[in-house]
């Protein structure tokens, strides 16, 4: 089948080559699964923005094209198991979009380009840029728009060649946020886990039980909590915000989870109110850091704080 415009409803089993879009739907409830389109000069496959919700596509294949492989103007889509390569982007999505097992390779800028957008949950998946620029791009560029209920859980970011970040963020207006959640992937080395490559607005991303395979420095509103891997080396409280607090209990010692899997090469804990100083010693153990006063400090409410951070550069 050569070109396409509009389905209506579900279409299974087609394959489309040669056109300027492949596939473009407009309605509500459709479901489109088991579709491969190629040499597309726009794009692969289109959910127009027609006021609807709750489509579906599942076993798509965009492959070989000019343009996106997955254009997502339609919010509320749930796109299962889809795979786009050598399309410039592999998935542009700009309305509220769930990507279950998504895979790219062999794309040359953006696997996942996610722009002014409210939320995006990926589950699982595989992705890999060859000689792009990132992975997954979280991009504000104008006001009004945040990205600020996206999660990615479970996802290998692959390095390939040319690639020099997993995820670029960008917030392009002073009255934005990108503010995400990240657990349980696995970003290989070769390439940085994140780069924030413009942050006029706020970035809040925090990065929970994953493998960082490295990360040349820590950008700021980026927090990595229980990582592992030889890119991952630092862990602190929220950047300094949010001190460890707890009460004094007419007790000498006080302890917390460091976060890392093993115990850290070297520990920083420093005083953050008048309680707390005194005299004291750290200990460190595979999962806790330990604070050991010579007398009690005084007794009270949420009266102890101390600033901190870990780090294992083995």
């Amino acid at each position: 089948m050569a070109g396409s415009d509009v389905v209506v409803g579900t279409i299974t089993d087609l394959s489309i080559r040669e056109g300027k879009v492949g596939l473009r739907t407009y309605t509500g409830a459709s479901h489109v699964s088991r579709v491969l389109v190629a040499s597309q000069s726009t794009a692969g496959f289109v959910a127009e923005d027609a006021g609807a919700s709750d489509q579906m596509w599942s076993h798509l294949t965009a492959k070989e094209g000019d343009g996106i492989g997955y254009w997502i103007k339609q919010g509320d889509m749930e796109i299962s198991n889809c795979r786009a390569y050598e399309y410039p982007v592999g998935f542009q999505i700009e309305r509220a979009a769930t990507l279950v097992s998504p895979k790219t390779w062999g794309i040359p800028e953006y696997g996942i380009n996610l722009k002014d957008n409210d939320r995006l949950i990926v589950l699982g998946g595989n992705l890999a840029c060859n000689n792009g620029i990132a992975n997954v791009r979280l991009r504000v560029t104008s006001g009004g728009s945040s990205i600020n209920e996206t999660t990615i859980s479970g996802t290998r970011f692959q390095h390939e060649n040319g690639v020099t970040r997993h995820i670029e963020v960008a917030v392009a207006d002073s009255k934005c946020i990108v503010e995400a959640t990240i657990s349980g992937a696995t970003f290989e080395s070769g390439a940085d886990a994140i780069e924030v490559t413009d942050a006029t607005g706020d970035v809040d991303i925090l990065f929970d039980g994953c493998y960082i395979g490295q990360q040349s420095t820590i950008p700021d509103g980026v927090k990595f909590r229980n990582c592992h891997g030889p890119g991952a080396p630092v862990v602190q409280n929220d950047a300094g915000n949010n001190p460890e607090t707890q009460s004094g209990d007419g007790t000498n010692r006080y302890y917390w989870s460091h976060g890392l899997d093993r115990k850290p090469t070297s520990v920083n804990v420093e005083p953050a109110s008048d309680d707390a100083k005194g005299d004291y010693h750290v200990e460190v153990g595979t999962s806790t850091i330990t604070v050991d006063y010579a007398s009690a400090p005084p007794e009270g409410t949420d009266n102890l704080k101390w600033w901190w951070n870990a780090e294992d550069n083995r």
